[in-house]
């Protein structure tokens, strides 16, 4: 994350000077640091696509900034083709910003320079995917990967109507400092009619058009983009996830950057730095961050967080004190600390069963998955197990769980696995009480030979 703000810090300083470049890059600086919703905004899954992008912002927005830098817009390019394996979702967001960056290569190239030019931006988009593909295919992997994460993702989300759902999460469940983003575009669009008008109703024609020119000048085309396809991809999935509202918080603080210069903070000291204000207000004035400040900057991520509980401790208790070096285990349910905890892997390519479980499309209405994909995924754990025949089986189906906070989701409601612990694995802890179920874990039985 500190990564992507130094590379939004180089991208504000191309327009603004350095004393406001470095106030505006305090939206994302504050908002990664100061834990707002303190479990989402760390998830790696947004973080190192957001890397990528604001890298690809920067060498597109300076590759045309003052003289045209082809290698600029090679690196852009490059860094676009990892974006797709780092977030699959967030593909929508870099699709157009290439392509912006190939036309505008066209316009200021002229065709015959710009068609000696594209078999180099051809190669800069396919140079790291083949590194990465060429040694999933050769090993045989190409099989897995389709199914396992461009088939899945095809699949992946809830379907409603996608102005219906933005609205209705945005201003009744979104986190705080979506409402500063939303707040900013109202005005932002408010402020463009305001400006054109006031262009266009003083002096003469040929100044209004320069005016707006300059308003609307490079680089507002990539960073609303950005701002606008971010949005798409957060909403699109019908999921809604707190973690995904990362996506826009790169393109609206280089928004904010924008409107200070284009908006001539001097001659609008108020307009132009609305933007600003609303991003780091949604921040500052946020319950969490006021809490977050009172604690002095420590948060405790143990309070309520899954996997605290007595049951957990006494399984982790439990796991440590009888594993043997190189010993894997199986974790049933959602709890995919507890292979941190142990120090065990895991005997299977799942790290939890939110897409095994016969009862995953009750639980989470985000996954509906056809047939097909569930019996893959099925088949490729039941045949992980059968391969590394894990030492310890762990059922984590009990209140305190996530997700699957009941024991009507333990390893009985799915009968494959079910007869697979039954035929080769001894129930040796439970946590449960009079009052609760707990966690249950097997240890595979040993088999004794007899000489030996």
């Amino acid at each position: 994350m500190w990564i992507s703000c130094i590379f939004v810090y180089r991208t504000l300083k191309l327009y603004l000077s350095e004393s406001w470049s470095l106030v505006t890059v305090l939206i994302p600086v504050l908002f990664w640091s100061s834990a707002f919703l303190n479990d989402f905004v760390h998830y790696s899954s947004e973080l190192v696509p957001m890397c990528l992008i604001s890298a690809v912002l920067f060498y597109l927005i300076s590759a045309f900034h003052i003289e045209f830098d082809f290698r600029r817009l090679l690196f852009a390019v490059a860094l676009s083709s990892l974006v797709p394996f780092a977030k699959l979702q967030a593909t929508v967001i870099v699709l157009p910003l290439v392509l912006i960056g190939i036309v505008y290569c066209f316009v200021v190239s002229g065709t015959r320079v710009f068609i000696r030019r594209f078999p180099w931006i051809v190669l800069s988009g396919v140079f790291f995917p083949m590194l990465i593909l060429i040694p999933v295919i050769l090993s045989g992997g190409w099989n897995d990967f389709l199914w396992s994460y461009l088939v899945l993702a095809m699949q992946y989300g809830e379907s409603r109507s996608f102005i219906r759902g933005l609205i209705g999460f945005v201003f009744w469940s979104g986190p705080v400092p979506v409402w500063g983003a939303f707040i900013q575009l109202g005005l932002a669009f408010l402020i463009c009619v305001w400006t054109g008008w006031n262009a266009f109703g003083s002096g003469t024609v040929t100044e209004a058009r320069k005016r707006m020119k300059t308003i609307f000048a490079w680089p507002v085309l990539p960073v609303v983009t950005s701002f606008v396809f971010g949005m798409y991809a957060i909403v699109t999935p019908g999921t809604y996830f707190g973690h995904y509202w990362q996506l826009v918080i790169v393109p609206s603080t280089l928004i904010a950057g924008l409107f200070l210069v284009r908006f001539d903070h001097i001659r609008y000291p108020v307009f132009s730095k609305i933007p600003l204000i609303a991003m780091l207000g949604a921040e500052l004035l946020s319950s969490s961050f006021i809490v977050y400040v009172q604690r002095a900057g420590s948060i405790n991520m143990e309070s309520g967080i899954i996997g605290t509980d007595k049951h957990a401790l006494m399984a982790v208790e439990y796991l440590n004190r009888n594993k043997v070096e190189g010993d894997r285990m199986v974790v049933w349910g959602w709890f995919s600390d507890l292979y941190i905890k142990t120090g065990m892997l895991s005997g299977s390519r799942e790290v939890h069963v939110a897409l095994i479980s016969p009862d995953s499309n009750e639980l989470f209405d985000f996954l509906n998955l056809s047939d097909e994909l569930k019996s893959y995924y099925r088949n490729r754990f039941m045949g992980d197990l059968s391969r590394s025949r894990p030492r310890f089986i762990v059922d984590v189906c009990y209140p305190g769980s996530f997700g699957f906070n009941s024991r009507r989701y333990a390893p009985e409601s799915f009968s494959e696995l079910w007869e697979f612990i039954s035929s080769g694995y001894d129930l040796v802890f439970d946590s449960s009480t009079p009052e609760s179920d707990g966690i249950r874990i097997w240890r595979r039985r040993e088999v004794s030979v007899i000489g030996k």
